[in-house]
């Protein structure tokens, strides 16, 4: 989303950039299935066709 430009500008201001994940939300598997299940669920219920395709493979 934004990462893209402000890795851009500080490319080119001559330093690297190393994005770092955050440290105080831990991974967790079983909420991301959940939540990709959920969003497949929820695009396919919707009337555009566009929607409807994304809910087969997201």
């Amino acid at each position: 989303m934004i990462e893209n430009p402000v890795k851009r500008v500080i490319e080119w201001s001559g330093y690297q950039y190393k994005r770092k994940a955050p440290t105080w939300l831990s991974a967790n598997p079983e909420w991301e299935a959940t939540t990709r299940k959920m969003m497949r669920d929820s695009l396919s219920q919707r009337p555009e066709e566009e929607y409807q395709e994304l809910g087969k493979y997201e």
